[in-house]
């Protein structure tokens, strides 16, 4: 007489959809005038229930820089190299390649279109499609090394080894430029008072308006390679080649050798 034993086995898996997840990230910054400014931060995490992938939607930002995935050197103004933007589902296939006529030392930025911006030591600054095309080039007299900076309004800000800080409209018409004595490879950053901050092989950090004309400047005892980062409670850091860390804070300078 045989036995036979049915044994059966049932494999439960529970799983709760997670619908919608909001983070809300305030943060106050005192500026100038102790006007406080907030910056927020606004990411939605949606759970798709075909294949189990989560998205991040890029932030939500109120202050000086594009509201994109990347809109300047090492993402934000306290050039903190980390963006809300989720790519850990990135498989990191190739795509495409853009072929420029120069060495390319500059960074990359991102507008809120996705249009992405380069510069080029073929003196070129390239404004690039998402599908890898371009879209227009703007020429400057020398290479471009700088990374550019995007603002809020479109406007795109970068420096160019003929000495010149430059401001250009999104559809790549020159807005405005600045004459520094020497050439720049300091990337420029936006404060939240729309002042544009960079550094020169001049030894000078330069403060300038809006509108592209000089704030102020601080000599330091060699040139400045280095991008100025900015705090929360707007304080400016750089540092130069004459060794020394330089602070500035409501307008008042203070060095750390």
């Amino acid at each position: 007489m045989k036995r036979i034993v049915s044994v059966t086995l049932v494999l439960l898996i529970l799983f709760t959809p997670l619908s919608c997840l909001s983070f809300e990230i305030n943060q106050s910054n005192n500026i100038h005038n102790s006007s406080k400014l907030i910056n927020t931060h606004i990411i939605n995490i949606n759970q798709n229930s075909e294949n189990n992938m989560i998205s991040i939607s890029n932030p939500q930002k109120i202050g000086p820089q594009a509201n994109s995935s990347w809109p300047m050197f090492r993402y934000d103004i306290n050039h903190t190299g980390r963006s809300n933007t989720n790519t850990s589902t990135n498989p990191g296939n190739w795509v495409w390649n853009f072929t420029t006529g120069g060495n390319i030392l500059s960074s990359p930025a991102v507008d809120s279109n996705g249009t992405i911006y380069i510069g080029s030591d073929d003196k070129n600054l390239y404004a690039i499609y998402p599908n890898g095309t371009k879209k227009w080039n703007f020429t400057t007299y020398q290479g471009v090394w700088t990374s550019p900076g995007i603002d809020s309004n479109g406007t795109i800000y970068f420096g160019s080894n003929d000495n010149k800080l430059y401001a250009l409209y999104p559809n790549g018409t020159k807005k405005w430029s600045f004459s520094a004595s020497w050439n720049l490879w300091s990337s420029p950053v936006i404060s939240f008072d729309d002042t544009i901050y960079f550094g020169s092989i001049d030894g000078e950090l330069y403060a300038l308006f809006p509108n592209g004309t000089k704030k102020w400047s601080f000599p330091t005892g060699d040139y400045i390679q280095s991008t100025p980062a900015i705090g929360p409670d707007g304080t400016i850091y750089v540092g130069s080649k004459d060794k020394n860390f330089y602070v500035w804070h409501q307008m008042k300078k203070t060095h750390h050798p």
